[in-house]
């Protein structure tokens, strides 16, 4: 029925009765059940990505590691694992970048230099890091037109 709801278009229908299923036999092996289970887990792997990623478009960045950490609660293979463990730290940096960005639009440069240097020593994945390099060069010709001004 739950299926048929979620093809029919009524997707919360289907994830409510799923999930009242389940919590009702959490324990049960039979083909049923495990099917059940199986559709729920892929659902809510597809509503936690969907979510991530209209998140990240909104730079909402700590609600977007909430929702990595919450899957990364759950039972997931070794690919879904890596790929949350891959989002969450992507936020986190991202927070980091934003944090560095605010800091010299403050005018303490000296202080976004210093975050975005702690990040670098973090070895962050490759496009944090161009980011991060590419916000120091322009914090330093920024520094350098200010001393040539004066």
């Amino acid at each position: 029925i739950a299926v048929g709801e979620w093809r029919g278009g009524r997707a919360a229908e289907g994830r409510a009765r799923l999930e009242r299923l389940c919590a009702r036999q959490p324990e049960s092996t039979e083909p049923g059940m495990v099917y059940a289970r199986s559709i729920l887990a892929s659902e809510t792997l597809r509503a936690d990505v969907e979510e991530v990623n209209r998140l990240t478009a909104e730079n909402r960045f700590d609600e977007v590691v909430a929702v990595a950490d919450r899957a990364l609660a759950r039972p997931l293979d070794a690919v879904q694992r890596q790929s949350f463990a891959s989002v969450r730290q992507r936020a986190l940096d991202a927070k980091k970048i934003t944090a560095a960005v605010e800091l010299a639009n403050r005018g303490d440069h000296a202080e976004a230099k210093r975050s975005l240097h702690e990040l670098l020593g973090q070895q962050p994945e490759r496009s944090v890091a161009q980011e991060a390099e590419r916000l120091l060069r322009e914090l330093g010709k920024l520094e350098e037109r200010n001393r040539r001004s004066r």
